[in-house]
């Protein structure tokens, strides 16, 4: 279509026209939402749990939220900008929702919500009444069972 009229000095007009390209993005779509999993604490099962989220569109960013089981509204995960984010014990010592905002310039979509469980273990260890001793050349190994249950 026309881009441009303007007066020339001799009082006539002139009309330019151009090819003008318009180009669409469309939003985009999550084609597979993250899942819910579990971190244990104190070595009584996996220690880290992966969210990770499918989908479709071109220029794609993404932006993790986390929400506490206590409330208090959704916070940006810090780093987390990729399409999978990674949940470890160390950091995690609530239970948590996820979610991810997928955007690009069509839009955005915000996934499902996915549930992060911590276990945290159902018995204290009991300490050894007699003190263990090891060296290098007498190394001893203590085992102490335990269990866990979501909290």
């Amino acid at each position: 279509g026309a881009n441009s009229y303007g007066q020339l000095g001799d009082s006539t007009t002139s009309t330019r026209t151009r090819p003008v390209s318009v180009v669409t993005v469309a939003a985009p779509r999550i084609t597979s939402n993250p899942s819910s999993g579990s971190v244990s604490v104190y070595g009584v099962g996996t220690k880290t749990h992966t969210f990770t989220v499918k989908a479709s569109g071109t220029g794609l960013s993404y932006r993790w939220q986390y929400e506490a089981a206590s409330g208090g509204g959704w916070q940006n995960v810090s780093g987390g900008t990729r399409s999978s984010y990674t949940a470890t014990s160390g950091h995690w010592v609530g239970n948590a929702s996820f979610r991810v905002v997928v955007s690009n310039k069509g839009g955005s979509v915000t996934s499902s919500t996915a549930r992060l469980t911590v276990l945290w273990p159902t018995t204290t260890p009991a300490a050894d009444a007699e003190r263990p001793s090891a060296s290098r050349t007498s190394p001893r190994v203590l085992t102490c069972p335990a269990t866990s249950t979501p909290v």
